[in-house]
């Protein structure tokens, strides 16, 4: 499969990223969009990002092999831009699309980092004292729904369990703090800086005034490669194993109820 063309495009946090795998070689633009002007910048912003890493490799849309996207959980807005994006580019080209949720990424791209690691719990902060998240198996493989994890309910967790990786992208002011230093399986010392702390009053914040949450740090994983990087990767991996391809592009929300501890969280393909 090296010799096809990849176009990966992720809309669903308030980073766009867009990554292209031409037979063989690699490329990725990632745009910071500020959390209240995300959606309005991504939207006027994904076609020329895409159109610009095409250009630079001189190929057109039509000379694509797949189109690869997130479907969410994320920002309900932003998964709709590059859902209708990526609807709209196969039905003009007739090209496919693989668009898995956020959270399988976010674990395979754990599972590349950390190989031997029994399970993982992606998860993405949404940025209300809270996570989506789910539990993947060693192959990524769903282990357990995905739901929204109250900070309190995810401290419990973590306390009881201790068999899991941690992965998860910082929120972007963080991740730019430190973002040369391969953050891998380090002691809190090392992390703590780059990963979690933050100006704005986030999860990541929350959780970082847990002791039980301090001694998990050397398990946590930060990918090195954007979203749309990883859906590529992901794409190449299952291809390459001969297992199908997930071309659903409905988008995945997990519905977040006004009190999460006390009502059962939901997801929802629309």
């Amino acid at each position: 499969m090296s010799d096809i063309v990849i176009l990966g495009f992720d809309t669903s946090t308030s980073t766009l990223s867009t990554a292209l795998y031409n037979k063989g070689h690699r490329s990725e633009t990632l745009i910071e969009c500020g959390d209240k002007q995300s959606t309005s910048q991504q939207s006027s912003m994904l076609i020329p990002t895409l159109g610009a890493l095409l250009e630079q490799a001189n190929l057109r849309y039509d000379q694509v092999n797949y189109f690869a996207v997130t479907r969410g959980p994320g920002s309900f807005t932003g998964i709709r831009i590059g859902l209708a994006t990526a609807q709209g580019l196969h039905l003009a080209t007739q090209i496919p699309c693989f668009a898995p949720t956020s959270l399988r990424v976010l674990a395979f791209q754990g599972q590349q980092q950390a190989p031997t690691a029994t399970s993982f719990l992606a998860l993405i902060d949404n940025k209300r004292g809270q996570f989506y998240g789910q539990i993947f198996n060693t192959d990524t493989s769903e282990k357990e729904p995905a739901r929204i994890w109250a900070t309190d309910d995810l401290q419990a967790y973590l306390e009881q369990s201790h068999d899991h990786y941690l992965v998860s992208y910082s929120t972007p002011s963080i991740r730019h703090c430190e973002r040369s230093e391969a953050i891998q399986e380090q002691p809190h010392q090392s992390v703590a800086p780059g990963l979690l702390r933050s100006a704005r009053n986030d999860g990541w914040d929350v959780l970082y005034n847990f002791k039980s949450f301090n001694t998990q740090l050397a398990r946590c994983l930060v990918p090195q490669t954007s979203l749309a990087t990883g859906l590529i990767d992901l794409l190449l991996f299952l291809d390459n194993k001969r297992e199908s391809l997930e071309q659903d592009l409905s988008p995945f929300y997990l519905v977040n109820p006004v009190y999460a501890k006390s009502k059962p969280s939901t997801n929802s393909a629309e």
